[in-house]
């Protein structure tokens, strides 16, 4: 058992889901969902609490409440990977992973800061969600916004292309080269 936030297994495997050979990213995600739900078996409580500026927040709280719903997200989770197995886009694995993992740590904050937290990194994810589906229409408006010479704006814009470490590498060659 574990005192780590539920859901913070599933955004740190994201982060790392670009090292792994594509043959086994979706093995290595669903043991993220079964790290994660882990952490549920430490009962009820206070787990996490994190002292900053004089506040603190409670960033893993269990109660009668958070378990059902935790269980379903999981459940949703291990789902959603089965079902898109044949997926190979990584962009669109990641952003799905770390949007499950961020809704389940939304599920378990404490206070209202920790939860504002929590869904403005579902927020984020769920954008690159969309851009990752690279669809005509994303790539119009990613574009357009990536006009205004915003690195922010020019990364999404350019997000659903980074099927592997070689495209991810050039466009980072590209953006240094950018004076």
């Amino acid at each position: 058992m574990t005192n780590m936030i539920p859901g913070l297994w599933m955004i740190i495997t994201s982060i790392f889901l670009p090292l792994i050979p594509q043959y086994l990213r979706q093995p290595v995600m669903l043991l993220s969902v079964a790290a994660s739900a882990s952490s549920l078996l430490n009962g009820f409580g206070v787990f996490v609490e994190w002292e900053i500026l004089g506040n603190t927040l409670i960033l893993y709280q269990a109660d009668n409440l958070t378990l059902p719903f935790a269980l379903i997200f999981h459940l949703a989770s291990v789902l959603i990977i089965i079902y898109a197995w044949h997926n190979k886009n990584l962009m669109e694995n990641m952003a799905t992973l770390a949007y499950a993992g961020a809704a389940i740590g939304a599920l378990h904050a404490g206070d209202f800061f920790s939860l504002f937290i929590w869904m403005e990194a579902t927020v984020l994810t769920s954008a690159f969600i969309v851009f990752a589906g690279n669809t005509p229409i994303c790539k119009i408006i990613c574009n357009a916004l990536s006009n205004y010479s915003s690195l922010f704006w020019s990364i999404i814009a350019y997000w659903g292309q980074f099927d592997d470490i070689t495209n991810w590498q050039l466009f980072i060659n590209k953006i240094r080269s950018i004076k």
